[in-house]
């Protein structure tokens, strides 16, 4: 058959008909790699989001391990709010890597494995966390737990060694207590070592004189105690001792395991898909290449058909398979070349609008319109369906990425509000200041406020404006505000943070140089500490707050709220102790002008007797001047008499009140009143010879070095902690001050003293020294 026979309608829509048969392989080939890759994306997307979840669980472990241990109400309860929801995603990612097992991608890559492996290492990580949970909560804390079995041990044994009165067994006490303090603060074993060597010793002591009174019971308590201290330490070693051991330990290297193997599935995945794209692209750049060399192929043999315009087409088309996107042809004619002219025409603008859909989508814009062959085909509906997937992973994206800057803006938040809240330096009214203007400024609020609760005894509670930054108020014209007085006042009422939108026009006005208006939104936040409210902090803005802000905002105060108070303890604190060196020095000025008074006494004796003794000498022949000079010397004695009466009066308060002795230069005791015998004494009633009898048995050396300034010519003013008469561990209130002669050595050194308590009352808050 001669190709002269068909005509060239026939012969163009033979080629046309070829064209479109391998165009159409071409769309549904580019149909297929563009399915893939969004296969495969999708999968990276979905184990980046689980590796997200994974990172959330983590940091919920690390926030229950440092807030509820310390939180009372766990304890009593057993809920917590970091488990609820390390449980839901801890079931949302083993849900999620379930769904990804199931995928042929998996198996076809080898991962099946390794995907398993993760699994079990996430379901192992969260089982490890409820078993660290359980023994957190065994472990107790205060009166829950082994904690409150433990603390009621230690009591009972201390109620019995009290009753005994014995000063060896109380010091013994003390040491364990001590070993047993050292153990909960440094977690160092050794500890446990000496605390059970003390134990020992104690326990052999006490069954030597088993035939006392309640030695039985005493040795049954302290095995009781030993043991508790026992299993406290072994459920620690559970626990963890450090991160990297028991439980601690196990968690990190689960969580650094499943975090390896996501890493392994997503690397790995990742660069097949490349690898994949990289092929996809190479074959449709060969199959264009074959396909444009089979159509220069067709167009030629036409060619001799089709004379200088099928030439033309033939260089249009073959600059098309090149890749190129020429001007479109000028249709001359209205015949079967030209309706191919037109259908060329049609093809080039929808590749031209193919190209241009992929330069946008490159650019990043994915919101441009598609039209390729009316959007419908396999072509134009792949380019479609890609653009939803784009856009739908680019929003995914730009969701994870406004999360994740919300959270490290409050976490750098929290750190820079955790800085200020160490400056226990300054004043309150300093220290408020500097909170509400960097809260303001972080939060990019306008003006705040905060009110301090001031609850005088006898008085009515009210709160008082402590500090404010850019403030100026209309609506109250003091800075007091009685409780249920307006918002402030009914915030502080409630306890509960207030937000407001919708602001009265005369409640407050923000000042600026363009004039005054009204805030869009008002907080009002109370300082509770341990459900106490301390005061109210209110903030304006021209912004509505959001609810990341807001809750950053109630974490921060909450924080400022546990400082101001720890700050008002410890003013309170220091007010006491300067009132208690005020007394004393009272006191000594007391002293001070009571030995000049027995001096002046002294010599008012001495001149009674002089003056005698000059009567003796003139009583011959002056009967009458020597009856005048007694009538006025038995008057001067009576009023010495009784001025002598009065200071012995103060002596014997003095001496009934204060410890008091005379010491030598080794410390020994050479002169005391009968309060210092009774408070110092020893148990067996033998008085104290030296200033260092009875002390602790690590205070030796302190002492010692304290004394050698004292005998160097400094004063002492002091606590000292002394083993008194009844065996009991005791501090005093004391001045040590030294006496030199005219030359300049010492002579003696007065000790005047008083017995302010106990160690278990707490005595540390009074004193304002040590020794």
């Amino acid at each position: 058959m001669r190709i002269t026979r068909f005509s060239i309608r026939k012969l163009l829509l033979s080629t046309a008909l070829f064209l479109a048969i391998l165009l159409l392989f071409i769309g549904t080939i580019t149909n297929y790699f563009l399915r893939q890759s969004f296969s495969q994306f999708e999968i990276i997307s979905e184990i980046e989001r689980i590796n997200t979840m994974g990172l959330q669980a983590r940091s919920l472990e690390k926030d229950f391990m440092i807030k509820e241990t310390v939180n009372n109400i766990f304890f009593q309860t057993g809920k917590s709010r970091y488990i609820e929801r390390f449980d839901s995603l801890s079931h949302q990612i083993d849900k999620s890597l379930k769904r990804i097992s199931s995928l042929d991608m998996i198996a076809s890559l080898e991962l099946t494995e390794v995907l398993e492996s993760t699994i079990q290492w996430h379901r192992q990580y969260s089982t490890d966390f409820r078993t660290t949970t359980q023994l957190v909560r065994a472990r107790g804390l205060k009166d829950h737990g082994l904690i409150g079995e433990f603390r009621r041990s230690i009591h009972n044994v201390e109620s019995q060694f009290n009753e005994m009165e014995n000063y060896y067994y109380s010091t013994q006490m003390l040491t364990l207590r001590r070993h047993e303090k050292d153990y909960l603060l440094r977690k160092d074993l050794s500890y446990q070592e000496k605390f059970h060597s003390v134990l020992k010793k104690l326990i052999l002591d006490l069954e030597g004189k088993r035939n006392q009174k309640k030695s039985t019971e005493i040795i049954a308590l302290l095995n009781n105690y030993g043991d508790l201290f026992d299993k406290l330490i072994e459920i620690d070693k559970k626990i963890g001792i450090s991160d990297n051991d028991g439980m601690l330990g196990k968690l990190n290297a689960g969580g650094n395991s499943f975090e390896s193997g996501l890493t392994q599935i997503h690397d790995k995945l990742y660069n097949y898909s490349r690898n994949e794209i990289k092929s996809s692209v190479g074959m449709l750049f060969a199959m264009v290449g074959v396909i444009s060399i089979a159509a220069v192929l067709l167009l030629l043999f036409v060619a001799r058909h089709i004379v200088t315009a099928i030439k033309r087409l033939q260089r249009y088309i073959s600059r098309l398979g090149s890749g190129e996107l020429p001007d479109l042809i000028e249709v001359q004619s209205n015949d079967e070349i030209a309706q191919m002219e037109k259908s060329i025409n049609t093809l080039t603008d929808n590749l031209r609008n193919t190209r241009s859909f992929a330069i946008e989508v490159g650019n990043g814009n994915l919101d441009s319109e598609v039209n390729v062959f009316g959007n419908k085909g396999d072509l134009g509906g792949a380019l479609i369906e890609m653009r939803k997937k784009l856009l739908q992973v680019s929003n995914e994206r730009e969701q994870q990425t406004i999360e994740t800057e919300r959270r490290m803006w409050a976490n750098e938040g929290m750190a820079i509000f955790a800085e200020i809240l160490r400056m226990r330096d300054k004043t309150m009214e300093d220290l408020a200041f500097e909170i509400i203007k960097t809260l303001v400024k972080y939060t990019k609020s306008n003006q705040a406020g905060i009110f301090l609760m001031n609850r005088e005894e006898g008085e009515k509670p009210v709160l008082n404006l402590l500090a404010t930054y850019a403030w100026e108020r209309k609506k109250y014209s003091k800075m007091q505000i009685e409780l249920n007085e307006g918002l402030v006042g009914t915030c502080a009422l409630e306890a509960e943070t207030t937000l407001f939108t919708d602001i009265p026009k005369d409640y407050i006005r923000i000042t600026s140089g363009l004039g005054e208006t009204t805030p869009t939104c008002l907080i009002l936040v109370p300082l509770k500490v341990e459900g106490e409210v301390l005061g109210v902090i209110e903030m304006a803005s021209f912004n509505i707050y959001q609810p990341y802000e807001i809750e950053f905002i109630e974490k921060v105060i909450a924080n400022v709220a546990s400082t101001l108070q720890m700050v008002r303890i410890n003013t309170h604190t220091k007010q006491l102790l300067e009132r208690t060196q005020q007394q004393a020095e009272e006191l000594q000025a007391q002293e001070e002008e009571m030995r000049q008074n027995m001096e002046e006494m002294q010599s008012t004796q001495e001149w009674m007797s002089q003056r005698e003794e000059e009567l003796k000498n003139e009583i011959a022949g002056k009967d009458e001047k020597i009856n005048r000079i007694i009538e006025k010397s038995k008057k001067e004695i009576a009023q010495t008499h009784e001025k002598y009466i009065a200071i012995e009066t103060v002596h014997v308060v003095f001496n009934s009140y204060f410890l008091i002795a005379e010491l030598t230069k080794k410390g020994d005791v050479f002169n005391c009143n009968l309060r210092f015998k009774k408070v110092l004494s020893s148990v067996d009633d033998i008085e104290i010879s030296n200033i260092f009898e009875n002390s602790l048995p690590n205070d030796q050396e302190a002492n010692r070095t304290e004394w050698q300034r004292i005998v160097n010519g400094e004063t002492y003013r002091g606590v000292i902690h002394r083993i008194d008469s009844q065996g009991n561990h005791v501090a005093i209130q004391s001045v040590f001050s030294p006496v030199v002669n005219a030359k300049g050595d010492l002579e003696k050194v007065l000790f005047v003293g008083q017995k302010i308590g106990l160690v278990d009352e707490k005595i540390s808050e009074k004193a304002n020294g040590n020794w």
